[in-house]
Formats: structure tokens, C-alpha cells, sequence
């Protein structure tokens, strides 16, 4: 129903994915911050200030019903965003990014943990702008609990090893080559 309902004290959320309850974050008391996190997929709101407002920076609020009830919206200040996580499959609760994703590398690194749920290390995607900052180990940390690593180890029954290779000694800007292998 609410993934997040705080009654009194002091609650804050790091790089969590709250996805598919009726209400995301329900602050009823005491304070509530989070920091990013994905707050997404929400039948109703992902948001709802009942008696005091939650604190989001470096969040994700998207895809709810209503992303905002009754709270103030904090998108575009504070390094919130509301766009498309793009999940590899949130229908099978599968909350890793899929390469492309805006929310990767946009994360306060000084705030994320050192590794993500599954025990990576944060890591810097070269080929992602990075719209966050630093984290401790020199890498910009992704939104969420997962980190967008891409492994070359990742076991494969493909060899694709290339023995040999052949074409022109140098091309010109602007030409077309034919190589094989």
C-alpha cells in the first residue's frame, strides 16, 4: 500500500527503487529523506505529503500515477529528474538499467554507497554524460539500488576470438574500406 510511511524520528533512503505499492514515499511525521533513489510505477502517487514533506535529492520521481500529491514537486533543482528509468524489466521486478539510461551516472556519489545491491562497485560509464557527482572511488554512481555494469565475463558458450585480419594499410577520411576476418 505505502512503501514508505514514516510516523516520527528520522528515515533516509539511499539508492533505493520503490516501484508498484499504491503510494511511493508517505511522510506522516518525522522526517523523510531520500537520495538516489527511483521512485516509480506508483498506482496513485509517488509522493504524498500527509503531514510533513519528504526531502529528495538526486531522485527519480516518474511513471506514477501522480508523481507529486499534495507535496511540492523538487524536479530540476537538487539533481532531481523525472524521466524514464528504463529498467531492463520492472514487470519482473528487474530494476537494472538498461545501457542508455538517464539516470545512470547521475547519482550525489558522495551519498551513494560504495557498492550497489548486488556487491558492484560503482562504476564511471564512458559513455554516459555524467550528471552527478564524484563518488569516493573516482566514479559517477548511478540512480537506484543497481549499478549499470556491463562484465566481459559474464560466462558465453560464443567464441568470437579473431585469428586474422585483412584489409588496406591506411584509408582516407570519408572513403570506404573492406576489411575481413
Amino acid at each position: 500500500d505505502r512503501a514508505i510511511d514514516t510516523q516520527a524520528g528520522t528515515t533516509t533512503l539511499k539508492n533505493c527503487v520503490i516501484h508498484g505499492n499504491r503510494i511511493g514515499l508517505f511522510p506522516h511525521g518525522g522526517a523523510l529523506t531520500a537520495i538516489n533513489s527511483l521512485i516509480t510505477g506508483n498506482t496513485e502517487a509517488g509522493v504524498q505529503f500527509a503531514t510533513s514533506a519528504a526531502v529528495l535529492r538526486h531522485c527519480n520521481v516518474s511513471g506514477n500515477v501522480t508523481n507529486f500529491q499534495n507535496h511540492p514537486d523538487p524536479t530540476g533543482s537538487d539533481g532531481n529528474v523525472s524521466v524514464d528509468p528504463r529498467y531492463r524489466d520492472a514487470g519482473r521486478d528487474d530494476f537494472r538499467l538498461r545501457f542508455g539510461s538517464p539516470v545512470i551516472d547521475a547519482a550525489d556519489g558522495a551519498e551513494a554507497p560504495v557498492a550497489d545491491r548486488a556487491g558492484a562497485p560503482r562504476y564511471d560509464d564512458p559513455r554516459t554524460a555524467n550528471t552527478g557527482t564524484l563518488s569516493g572511488n573516482g566514479a559517477f554512481a548511478d540512480l537506484g539500488a543497481f549499478e549499470l555494469v556491463e562484465a566481459a565475463n559474464i560466462a558465453s558458450n560464443l567464441d568470437l576470438a579473431v585469428s586474422e585480419v585483412s584489409g588496406p594499410a591506411g584509408v582516407l577520411a570519408g572513403n570506404a574500406a573492406a576489411l575481413r576476418w
